[in-house]
């Protein structure tokens, strides 16, 4: 089934964009048709011909115009009374993506090419082009693409627009239609302009159910089955949507002040890192701040374990390895690695609890060595605790 949705998402961006003077409407309309097409979409060009005629991005001629005619008549000639057909490199061949692309299409009685096709590129060294015509359609990332629609999007009045790429652009970097990836976008400056466009005109409160256009849920599909760097990704770009009932946005909002503060506070009072660890521990391990979501993204520890302990000699918290014993750093490791085995879950909370609490032990300063065990410790209890709780819940559907 066509994804609609990128259809619309398209169709609307070009829309808005021609109402704009001044832009680069060739290589912009490159951009998205080129987005489009990395999806299961359908050949839209026909619903906005007239704009991108006007534009100079689709250019119309007789079927005789074709630079090959003379190679390819009979076949060319053979779709002539259609009113609708795709136009291979070689007419007599079937269509392949890389070996025999579309290069041109034919409609109502017309021959149509692209800037920067094979078509427009014969043309233009035959000299049918000049000027500006005969000027590629330069590159533009998807992600500068949306910079551009949202900030006039949201100028123009159009927040839906705004909303529409805020939804998608997550799928765009993961489905890898953009040179971004998600372990350095919330560094990106294009993201982080349309973030806080979206946010600050409020047009991340118009939600759609439309495909991939609709926010993921914090314990969705979207989420569950990504790794960590796409989570944490999706953990800053969605956070006014979840900041409210978000488990992990709470960890970050009540424990990322005493983090960057060296300590914390409670009731006036400096916390120890010790105190910090036993209020998370109390808060996040009993039966009543069990959200069921907080499960097995313990991959993030699995990983850094091994670049810790290599590190453990010259490390700040070097003791603490030191006073761990090897029994307790094989339970961490069976732990971490059994759930690593399993299915995907729900894993938000639980990697924001290991990021945070690893965060506050490595910032706190003076840290005593005594606390350290004590934190590894309280990992491997929460790995352990996981893995009972998993093992309950699927006794309990049998």
């Amino acid at each position: 089934m066509s994804m609609h949705e990128i259809e619309a998402l398209t169709e609307a961006s070009i829309r808005l964009l021609d109402r704009t003077e001044g832009l680069d409407h060739r290589s912009m309309f490159k951009s998205l048709y080129d987005f489009e097409g990395a999806f299961d979409t359908g050949f839209t060009r026909l619903r906005l011909l007239d704009i991108l005629l006007k534009r100079r991005f689709a250019y119309r001629m007789a079927l005789e115009d074709h630079p090959d005619y003379a190679q390819f008549k009979d076949a060319l000639e053979g779709i002539r009374k259609q009113d609708f057909s795709h136009i291979e490199r070689d007419p007599l061949a079937e269509w392949d993506c890389t070996a025999n692309p579309t290069v041109a299409y034919w409609s109502e009685g017309h021959l149509y090419c692209e800037a920067g096709s094979e078509i427009w590129t014969k043309l233009s060294e035959l000299g049918r082009f000049s000027g500006a015509d005969c000027e590629s359609p330069q590159p533009i990332d998807i992600v500068d693409m949306a910079d551009t629609v949202v900030s006039l999007a949201i100028a123009k009045g159009d927040k839906e627009l705004a909303a529409w790429w805020y939804g998608a652009l997550p799928v765009a970097i993961f489905w890898e239609t953009s040179s971004r990836r998600p372990v350095s976008a919330p560094d990106d400056l294009a993201l982080q302009r349309i973030r806080d466009a979206v946010v600050q005109s409020e047009a991340y409160k118009i939600k759609t159910d439309w495909g991939c256009l609709c926010y993921p849920e914090r314990d969705g599909d979207m989420v569950n089955e990504s790794g960590p760097d796409e989570v944490r990704f999706l953990q800053w770009w969605f956070e006014p949507l979840w900041s409210a009932s978000s488990n992990t946005l709470d960890i970050n909002v009540e424990v990322s002040a005493p983090a960057a503060g060296r300590s914390g506070q409670e009731g006036g009072r400096a916390m120890t890192s010790t105190q910090i660890l036993d209020s998370l521990a109390a808060r996040y391990l009993g039966d009543t701040a069990w959200s069921g979501e907080d499960d097995a993204a313990i991959v993030t520890l699995y990983r850094k374990r091994s670049d810790l302990i290599a590190k453990a000699p010259t490390h700040p918290y070097r003791p603490g390895f030191r006073g761990m014993d090897d029994e307790a750093m094989d339970g961490i490791s069976e732990a971490t690695h059994r759930i690593v085995e399993r299915p995907a879950r729900a894993r938000i909370a639980f990697v924001a609890k290991l990021d945070v609490i690893m965060d506050l032990i490595a910032r706190e300063e003076n840290s005593p060595a005594q606390d350290e065990p004590y934190f590894l410790g309280i990992l491997k209890s929460l790995c352990l605790d996981v893995i009972a709780r998993e093992r309950a819940k699927e006794e309990g559907t049998r």
